[in-house]
């Protein structure tokens, strides 16, 4: 098999195809108390991952390139990781890139970050089902479709603002 510039398709992708073709699905067995909602567990999520790799021979690992403190918001991290997904017959290697937040008032906001991006890096590279459908979100929609100003607080941006590429845009003047 090839690609289209005639090159032989990765065993990588052949083995991330079939790991799409057996459709992983994790049901959400968290719940969080405070905001009243289900989610899917990290240990779920690597649990069917888990299973996935074994089967198809695939490993992976990260490195956690970048952490950064959010400076308004106290406690909370973003950590910039890169995973390597690696076909453990053949060695072929792909890296992703992916960003999670985490929060915490202690020490470990970092490690919330890590565990949020381990987390979507899996669901996303694999396509893993967990029934969420964020445009069916019902109280988003609502609070979404309230209104937020009246058209007479609305203002539009001074021709300057616009005539500069946006350059006065955000600087306050009231005398228009």
């Amino acid at each position: 098999m090839s690609n289209n510039e005639g090159k032989p398709v990765s065993s990588l992708f052949k083995k991330i195809s079939a790991i799409l073709e057996d459709g992983l699905h994790v049901e959400k067995s968290g719940y969080n108390s405070f905001h009243k909602y289900q989610y899917v567990t990290e240990a779920d999520v690597v649990a069917a991952a888990r299973k996935a790799f074994v089967k198809h021979k695939l490993i992976y690992h990260y490195t956690m390139e970048e952490v950064l403190q959010v400076a308004d918001s106290p406690g909370m991290c973003r950590a910039k990781v890169k995973f390597t997904l690696i076909d453990a017959e053949t060695g072929d290697m792909m890296h992703s890139i992916v960003y999670g937040d985490g929060q915490d008032k202690g020490d470990k906001g970092p490690y919330k970050a890590l565990t949020g991006a381990q987390k979507y890096f899996l669901l996303k590279t694999f396509l893993i089902a967990t029934g969420d459908d964020p445009e069916a979100d019902v109280e988003t929609d609502k609070a979404a479709a309230a209104p937020t100003a009246t058209p007479s607080s609305w203002r539009k941006p001074k021709p300057a603002a616009v005539a500069n590429g946006g350059a006065n845009a955000g600087v306050a003047d009231n005398d228009y």
